[in-house]
């Protein structure tokens, strides 16, 4: 997620810091929490970089400064991340060495501890006594996706600040904003809520391929021609072995279908516009039916050896009454 996207799906909590920081009020000790790919993690590289920038417009993103704490080398930014799934007091341990003695940078010292929950015992107690103890220009950043995993003294000795989840609409603009198609950005969501995540699964390849052929069966069941034939002539595709893009391929079936609801109903359709440029009257069509199918098959899946087998049956089924 770029910062500048992150500004706009994280706008109360973006604020809040900002104006804490430059009225010089901020906390010694803050909690990021919030679900996995909310921006709690690019806020607390935003900060850190904004507490050691040495030019005016803090953070400016290009100075050494800035380039060292997104580089994770900067001598006065400690990035702190599980080590086997597991924080260990050693990890914090170095943490209070480190802060213990003087900066040789000078300025402002920072500290990220990644997945916060995942301290054991002994960690949280270290960190517990390295928070009683506030210091001037020291500041740090916990994150976690579950809070409730924490000692409660920990988080009563930080300012708490929750990181709401990022809504489709928000997604599908920030990764078109990116140069991503609508379509395959919102058929994404589907699979997760990650900005980078899906950026990722994109660049992959299976994303596009799956909304692909999921439109071209789409298109032929709405033209009342029979799916089954472009389902043999892609069905090497279907012998994906994990059954997550099985899964997705349905997902976004169910999404054209409800567009399709929609549109029938006289409302616009939002997404998937070159599925329905050409199509036969959709009032001729039992969508409601056919969106029951798709959910049905979708629940079967997992109960299913033959795979060949069960995209037979379910083509067969939704080409019926075409």
């Amino acid at each position: 997620m770029t910062f500048e996207v992150l500004k706009e799906v994280q706008k109360d909590a973006y604020r809040v810091l900002q104006n804490s920081f430059y009225l010089e009020k901020l906390s010694h000790a803050y909690l990021f929490e919030g679900f996995t790919g909310c921006g709690k993690e690019e806020m607390a590289l935003y900060m850190a970089m904004q507490l050691v920038c040495n030019k005016p417009n803090k953070p400016c993103l290009e100075c050494d400064a800035c380039k060292k704490v997104l580089a994770n080398n900067h001598i006065n930014v400690l990035q702190i991340k599980p080590s086997t799934e597991i924080i260990k007091k050693e990890q914090i341990d170095e943490l209070v060495k480190e802060f213990s003695m003087t900066s040789l940078e000078g300025g402002n010292q920072v500290y990220i501890i990644y997945d916060a929950e995942k301290m054991n015992a002994s960690a949280s107690n270290a960190l517990l006594k390295f928070l009683e103890e506030p210091y001037p220009n020291r500041y740090g950043f916990l994150i976690t996706s579950n809070k409730e995993r924490m000692l409660s003294t920990i988080t009563s000795r930080c300012q708490v600040m929750h990181f709401k989840p990022i809504s489709t609409k928000e997604i599908v603009n920030a990764l078109t904003i990116n140069g991503l198609d609508k379509d395959i950005a919102y058929c994404a969501t589907t699979l997760t809520n990650d900005i980078d995540e899906i950026q990722k699964l994109v660049s992959e390849g299976k994303i596009i391929d799956f909304v692909e052929f999921a439109k071209k069966i789409a298109i032929a069941t709405l033209k009342k021609e029979d799916p089954f034939v472009v389902y043999y002539l892609n069905k090497d595709l279907l012998q994906e072995e994990n059954k997550m893009w099985h899964r997705f391929l349905f997902d976004v079936l169910a999404l054209i279908y409800q567009e399709a609801i929609k549109l029938n109903g006289g409302r616009d359709a939002k997404y998937f516009e070159k599925v329905f440029k050409e199509r036969a009257d959709l009032k001729d069509i039992n969508l409601n039916s056919k969106l029951d199918l798709i959910i049905e098959n979708q629940k079967r899946l997992n109960y299913y050896v033959s795979m060949p087998l069960f995209y037979t049956n379910f083509f067969c089924k939704l080409g019926k009454d075409n």
